[in-house]
Formats: structure tokens, C-alpha cells, sequence
């Protein structure tokens, strides 16, 4: 997306300077039930989660198979917003279904890596899911990145969760708003916004760099390194500054991917021969189980995917349904 496109989408996304004070009456407590009655009616579970929580409500509980978390200030966070119209899920299955698939597959990883945090929730997920191994959080937003720091400290994590001000992708710098002035905490931004001429500095580091700065060793077995990408398109320079690493550690990935994106790239990494190593899978994640594929490809409704050298076994092995090949 273009510098241009993305600043509309910005403007539209505050609704050209109304959305704040229309959010403020939204979330006045008699008005707020009554919009969200007449929403959930006239326009769906999904619109009506997109509703202002109540002003009073400032922090939000969070389930996923079995875990609890809580997360701060809905007002501003998408995801705490999400969880409180969804009573601790989130609204469409198949978001809340790869939280799940993150925490199983947490459960019996070495390290997990939450590339595009935004507020942590991924992050949570996976240290509640396993007590025993370091999560580090990485996030380009300033204010994403305080918000996921307050949650990690909301939830007990501190030295467990390790957040970074930082970018994953080529090595180098960009400059993001010291502080967002939007209704909610951006969750578009990515690595090719750097467009804030009078904001921070921000590293970017490779995810090569990464992995071998936090002293992680190869392991192509079901005890490897964890990642989730969520960079609104930048995951192709991600994974092909760091090809070498990946096919050497074979860590599985959780990753989004947009509607039309160009998916050769990938499929150039993690379709090459890896020797004896196992090769890689991908499985869409749908509202309730994985659905195999022989190629990524973006999708409308589906935008999750889990791309591993686990099989179907493994997989099903964890509590995880998985559907055949495509």
C-alpha cells in the first residue's frame, strides 16, 4: 500500500476528526447498551464488536483453552475491546481459533517470537500457556509498545515477556509518531510506513540477528522456536533477509497474510529442499480446525497461517483438527 493510500486509510479510520467525540457519547453507559442492541441486530456479532466498551470498564479478562489473561484499557485497544463484546473471546471464531492453535503449540516450543505484537496478546497467550520458556514481543508503534509493556506488567510476566521497541524485517532504521492521536492504538502500520518525519527512531533488525542474539540453537523438532508475524505485508523482506536461518532452525511460523498478497517469496523459502530436515506445511486456519494446502495464498475471510514441518499427526496430536489437503 502506498504512503498516500495508507494516510486515508488513517483519516478514514478516525472518520476525518468525528470518530473520538461520536466514540465518547457511544460509551456513555445507557446509550452504549442500546447501540449495541440495536447493532448486534441490524449489523451482526461483528459490527457490534466494534462498538466503544463502556467508560467504566478499564480492564478486560481474556480465555483461551483454559487460560485466563486480562488485558488493559478497551477504550483504545482493539483486542481488550474484542474480548469484552466476546465475553473474554474474541468475535470470530477463526481469530479466537488461532489463539488456541498459538497456545498448543506453545505448550512443547523452546522459545516463542511475537513479531508485530501490537498490545501482546499473542505474547500472554503463549507464556500462560507454558511458564517454562521466554517470549520476546517485538512492535514498531511507540504506543503499541507501552500498551503490550502495561499488559505484560498487568499480568504478573515481567522477565518473562520480553518487549522491544524494534522492527523485524532488513536491518536498519525508520521513525514512527512518538505518540498516536487516533480513537484506537493503529494496528496497520508496518515497516514501509516509516513516514513520521518528526518522530522516534526505531531499529530494525533481522530475524537472523534476532534468533542468534537471544542464544536460541537449531532444532528441527516439535521442540523449536515459535514465531508469530503479523507486519501488514512486510512478511516476505522478513522472511527473505533471514533464509539461511530459517532453514536451518525450521522454526514453525503463525503468520498473516493479506488478501492478494504475492506469495512466491515465501514460497521460495520455505519451498526449498531443507535436506534432511522435515519440509514445511501450510495449514489455513479456518474457524475450527487447520485446513493443509499445497500453496499460501491470501484469502478474504481466512488470513492466518500456520506454516511448519509438523504433520497432520503432530498436529492432531496436540488437539488440533486439521482437514485434508485442499
Amino acid at each position: 500500500m502506498t504512503q498516500p493510500e495508507r494516510s486515508d486509510q488513517r483519516r478514514r479510520q478516525s472518520w476525518w476528526g468525528l470518530k473520538r467525540p461520536i466514540k465518547r457519547t457511544v460509551a456513555l453507559p445507557g446509550i452504549n447498551h442500546a447501540a449495541r442492541a440495536v447493532t448486534l441486530r441490524r449489523r451482526g456479532r461483528d459490527a457490534a464488536a466494534r462498538l466503544p466498551v463502556p467508560m467504566t470498564v478499564r480492564q478486560v479478562e481474556g480465555r483461551v483453552d483454559g487460560l485466563t489473561f486480562t488485558m488493559n484499557d478497551p477504550a483504545q485497544c482493539i483486542l481488550a475491546k474484542e474480548l469484552h463484546w466476546g465475553q473474554g473471546k474474541r468475535p470470530r471464531p477463526q481469530d479466537q481459533f488461532a489463539l488456541e492453535v498459538f497456545a498448543r503449540l506453545a505448550q512443547q516450543a523452546s522459545r516463542v517470537l511475537d513479531i508485530g505484537s501490537y498490545t501482546g496478546i499473542f505474547s500472554l497467550v503463549a507464556a500462560k500457556a507454558n511458564p517454562r520458556i521466554p517470549v520476546d514481543a517485538f512492535e514498531i508503534v511507540p504506543s503499541n509498545y507501552l500498551a503490550a509493556l502495561g499488559n505484560v506488567i498487568g499480568n504478573d510476566l515481567v522477565g518473562r515477556v520480553q518487549v522491544h521497541l524494534e522492527g523485524v524485517g532488513e536491518t536498519g532504521t525508520i521513525r514512527m509518531p512518538a505518540a498516536t492521536h487516533g480513537s484506537a492504538l493503529p494496528d496497520f502500520w508496518s515497516i514501509d510506513d516509516a513516514d513520521a518525519e518528526d518522530g522516534v527512531s526505531v531499529p530494525i533488525t533481522t530475524l537472523a540477528d534476532i534468533v542468534a542474539r537471544l542464544g536460541a540453537t537449531p532444532d528441527a523438532t516439535e521442540n523449536g522456536i515459535l514465531i508469530k508475524v503479523d507486519v501488514e505485508g512486510h512478511e516476505n523482506a522478513l522472511v527473505a533477509s533471514s533464509a539461511e536461518t530459517i532453514t536451518a532452525y525450521r522454526p514453525t511460523f503463525l503468520m498473516e497474510i493479506l488478501p492478494g498478497a504475492d506469495t512466491a517469496p515465501l514460497t521460495a523459502i520455505f519451498g526449498a529442499p531443507a535436506g534432511a530436515a522435515a519440509p514445511y506445511r501450510y495449514y489455513l486456519i479456518t474457524e475450527d480446525r487447520l485446513r493443509e494446502s499445497l500453496a499460501l495464498h491470501g484469502e478474504d475471510d481466512y488470513r492466518d497461517w500456520l506454516i511448519t514441518p509438523l504433520t497432520p499427526a503432530h498436529l492432531e496430536s496436540l488437539g488440533i483438527a486439521v482437514a485434508g489437503l485442499d
